[in-house]
């Protein structure tokens, strides 16, 4: 039983790119990495991004990376296809050559937003060193113009939309209009009060952001006859028109004359934007004001992409699908039926955007480096991934390396030097129903964090620390580094140099560590656990006096453990013998909150509680259980 974890987040970063379509007849590319360990080939990034009227443009930015001097690439017989096709405009006149010194150019892109959601494809012909690929990318036109129509006199409203909250009222004064329009690269000043007085009637468009980041809201506003205005306010006080001021167009809409503004939207508030009479008493009139609303531009929809064999490049593998992911976030990689066994790496495999990579299992899938001392894995800062289902092995300067956000399960990180997880200051991590073994370091051969992790139901055994001192074979250090271990067995794991000592856990200064339902039990007779921040444990198990008195802690305690084997599940784990301490001792208090409602599993999937309390440790036990084939 195996828990896949799927989230999102949205962030939009540069990419590699190198879709190719499944055709017999489409030749492959096939690359010797630099010296640097990358791969030759074409970098697209989107573009600088705006809006007139429902017109959105945007650009492919091309530019080599890897190459070599004397490698030169080219793009070139680029066209948009499909029923949306229309919508995005003409490429054919695309021809770009690339060298390792021709910098960056550009694929322009457009399409009409006001319109239904709009699919079509860019096909683009491209070459490095000669060898041609014919490759093509999902192009979506959103449909994300809000639009408007009022008439001040009457007072006549739309119907409120969501996210916009419509109301009417009246003031008496307005702003001098001061061109140049306001836009989000440039505010406009505070405008001066116009000295005529009288009263004015207005619409107020109060746009409430739900997102978690800032955005460039682009507006217009246009008339059929008597001129109008528009203002935007993070608050609108029709007594005080000043305060609160945002933006302005610089000029009244005029008959045929629209005018346009755009202002910079704060992340999870609400602005005010206020259309209103320029003079007392107008005659009647109808007005449009349009919004483009959108979050982003998303041409590159997220996509489903699968892993057709184990070769480190080229059509149907791990890190093409890689690159095809980086222009489409929350792309989500899964593995063809019946895939196993080892993907032999000859560089580090990074995710630089959101995404998410589903295995089949750390027993039948290996992540393996085989040339270079560099990692296998680095999550990007800024990055949201999950990963599930595979084995990382023999990583040079560590294993999985993450500095954005990263929840991992069912993973078996092994047989690393450098270390096997090291979380960096920044990054926020979750490791579940894992195994960490047979790693190497000279600080943190299992775990290195520097920022908050987050370990449940693993197995953390066999590491080695690679000098003589006091390190630990878990490392926790920074001043805002916070490792919490909930149903976590440490056990097993020592100094490589003969005689030699480490602790299981060095606690650094200004660091917090918890440890709930965990055991300490490290060969070392130095100690278990070193702290020197903050500690805090409850219903955990040590061979010494690490952990506080009560709490249901238990010190100087063996737990009685059989030895490291595959009991059940796809990660090696320490199964409590029959006499063990660490059974129905655990508090089932703490599991709520990692799993919310039951069932709740150990590390094997296996249900927990399955006698008449939680076990202590990764691994929960009982009679029934040893009979069903767990041991």
């Amino acid at each position: 039983m195996r828990s896949f974890i799927l989230f999102a987040a949205s962030i939009l970063w540069l990419a590699l790119l190198t879709s190719a379509p499944a055709s017999a007849q489409t030749p492959s590319l096939e690359f010797v990495p630099d010296p640097v360990g990358r791969f030759p080939e074409l970098l697209f990034q989107s573009g600088v991004r705006s809006q007139v009227g429902s017109i959105r443009n945007d650009a492919l930015l091309v530019r080599p990376l890897g190459f070599l001097p004397g490698t030169t690439g080219s793009v070139q017989n680029c066209a948009i296809t499909g029923t949306g096709a229309a919508a995005f405009g003409s490429v054919s006149d695309v021809n770009l050559s690339i060298s390792s010194t021709s910098g960056t150019q550009s694929i322009p892109l457009s399409c009409t937003s006001a319109q239904t959601n709009l699919q079509a494809t860019l096909s683009c012909s491209t070459s490095i060193n000669g060898q041609a690929q014919t490759r093509d990318w999902p192009l979506t036109c959103p449909a994300c113009a809000l639009r408007f129509t009022g008439n001040v006199a009457t007072g006549a409203l739309p119907a409120n939309v969501q996210d916009i909250q419509i109301s009417a009222g009246t003031m008496n004064q307005r702003l001098d209009r001061q061109p140049p329009a306001s836009t989000c690269a440039n505010p406009g000043t505070v405008p001066e009060i116009n000295p005529l007085p009288g009263v004015r009637r207005f619409h107020r468009y109060r746009i409430s952001s739900q997102r978690d980041f800032d955005q460039c809201v682009t507006l217009q506003l246009r008339v059929d006859n008597e001129t109008h205005f528009m203002v935007a306010y993070s608050s609108f006080d029709p007594s005080n028109l000043q305060s609160n001021f945002l933006a302005d167009p610089g000029s009244s809409a005029l008959e045929d004359a629209p005018v346009n503004m755009s202002v910079t939207l704060r992340a999870n508030t609400a602005m005010d934007v206020v259309v209103h009479e320029v003079n007392p008493n107008s005659a009647s009139t109808n007005y449009t004001l349009s919004m483009d609303a959108c979050t982003r531009f998303p041409f590159f929809p997220p996509r489903n992409l699968v892993v057709e064999n184990l070769n480190d490049a080229g059509t149907g593998s791990l890190r093409q699908a890689l690159s095809q992911a980086e222009l489409a976030p929350n792309s989500t990689i899964s593995f063809a039926p019946g895939l196993s066994g080892q993907v032999s790496l000859l560089s580090t495999l990074r995710l630089i955007s959101d995404l998410h990579i589903g295995g089949p299992g750390p027993d039948r899938l290996e992540l393996r480096r085989i040339s270079g001392t560099v990692p296998v894995l680095e999550v990007a800062s800024g990055v949201t991934a999950s990963l599930s289902g595979l084995a990382i092995a023999q990583g040079q300067a560590g294993g999985l390396i993450n500095a954005g956000t990263l929840v991992a399960v069912d993973m078996h990180v092994r047989s690393n030097a450098g270390g096997g997880i090291i979380n960096q200051a920044g990054g926020v991590m979750r490791l579940r129903q894992s195994a960490i073994t047979n790693n190497s370091s000279a600080l943190g051969p299992a775990i290195l964090n520097s920022g908050s992790m987050e370990v449940v139901n693993t197995t953390i055994a066999s590491n080695g620390i690679t000098i003589v001192g006091t390190p630990g074979t878990i490392v926790n250090q920074g001043a805002n580094a916070s490792l919490r271990l909930y149903n976590t067995t440490i056990a097993g794991n020592n100094n490589v140099t003969p005689g030699a000592a480490n602790f299981a856990i060095d606690n650094r200064t200004g660091a917090n560590l918890v440890l709930i339902n965990s055991v300490v039990a490290n060969t070392s007779p130095q100690g278990q656990i070193r702290n020197q921040g903050t500690l805090s444990a409850a219903t955990s198990l040590s061979l010494d006096g690490s952990l506080s008195a009560g709490n249901g802690n238990l010190n100087n305690t063996n737990p009685v453990l059989a030895a490291l084997a595959n009991n059940g599940g796809s990660t090696p784990n320490f199964l409590p013998a029959a006499n063990s301490p660490l059974r129905n001792a655990g508090s089932q208090v703490v599991l709520a909150p990692l799993y919310g409602n039951p069932p709740f599993v150990d590390q094997r999937g296996a249900p927990r509680e399955q006698e008449f309390g939680v076990d202590i440790g990764a691994v929960e036990t009982s009679d029934t259980l040893l009979i069903d084939g767990f041991e």
